[in-house]
């Protein structure tokens, strides 16, 4: 019985609500953990509420008998903890990891959405589904290749969960077992999400995103001003401004690719950049070293 959903989703910094009797709840025990079904409930998105499918995946849908289940995901992200044993939700299928045998080797979670097209994923609802699965392969020892859509399982006969490509989904999953961002970027993680700064310091994603702008906004207006003030026989010109010039043209900078740069981080609010990749595109082209002297020179600037 797999009586520790409940801790590993909570510990994921995931919202849990555990369902009365969950821990005794089942068609028996599982056989074992081999990895996660993503299924979607197709209820109608006109019944209101955050899991109006729970006493379906309880009870049964009047052809199969409860538990249909082991979680169950609110449109909100809250996971609904069903059952501890084994549930009926994978039906005939295969995997080769698997077998044919996933309700017994399977953790099967019913996310609810209607399944039905112009009804898209909660960013929410399906930013906790990564997550919490992330969690879980992590609590059994199993890699992203293991998360498994219902449409995957048995390709003949299902759909679910509908408008998720699988290969992207796991992608997502792989990044959070590496504890990094989902591919594509920042975008993917909530705005109030921690996160560690090159230094160690906590702060949020949007405090981040905030910070990284200032801080290129400010190196964007230093060379700017660098840049016009570099006049021939200019009396005003310094020499700590004539050093950061040397240094940026013997690191290859130039003003376009501060603008690029500067650009790149402006998407940030819209998701369009990665900061690790932003971070990872100017130390390629400056080298820790040089950087650091840039950024000197560049506060000596400033300060003047």
């Amino acid at each position: 019985m797999l009586t520790n959903l409940a801790d590993v989703l909570r510990n994921a910094g995931l919202k849990v609500v555990e369902v009365p009797g969950w821990k005794t709840r089942g068609h028996g025990p599982m056989s074992g953990v081999r990895g996660v079904l993503w299924h979607h409930t197709a209820t109608s998105a006109k019944v209101s509420g955050d899991y109006p499918s729970e006493r379906v995946v309880l009870e049964g849908n009047g052809t199969t008998d409860g538990p249909l289940c082991n979680l169950g995901l609110g449109r909100s992200g809250t996971w609904y903890v069903i059952s501890a044993g084994l549930a009926y939700h994978a039906g005939t299928g295969s995997h080769p990891a698997v077998g044919t045998n996933g309700n017994g080797y399977l953790i099967g979670i019913e996310a609810e959405h209607p399944g039905t097209a112009g009804n898209p994923w909660p960013a929410e609802q399906l930013d906790s589904y990564r997550r919490g699965t992330a969690a879980l392969l992590k609590a059994y020892g199993l890699g992203a290749d293991r998360l498994i859509g219902h449409k995957e399982w048995a390709p003949a006969r299902k759909i679910d969960p509908y408008g998720l490509d699988m290969k992207t989904e796991r992608a997502h999953v792989e990044n959070y077992l590496r504890g990094s961002p989902a591919p594509g970027g920042i975008e993917s993680m909530a705005l109030d999400t921690p996160w560690k700064d090159t230094y160690g310091n906590t702060q949020t994603v949007q405090g981040f995103m905030a910070e990284t702008q200032r801080d290129l906004n400010e190196i964007h207006a230093a060379l700017l001003a660098l840049q016009k003030s570099r006049i021939p026989g200019d009396p005003n010109m310094t020499n700590g401004a004539n050093a950061l010039m040397d240094t940026v043209a013997r690191a290859s900078i130039t003003y376009a690719m501060v603008q690029d740069l500067h650009r790149k981080v402006d998407e940030l609010e819209t998701g369009g950049v990665d900061v690790d990749a932003v971070a990872a595109r100017i130390a390629e082209k400056l080298g820790p070293q040089i950087a650091e002297a840039v950024a000197n020179k560049i506060a000596e600037r400033m300060a003047a």
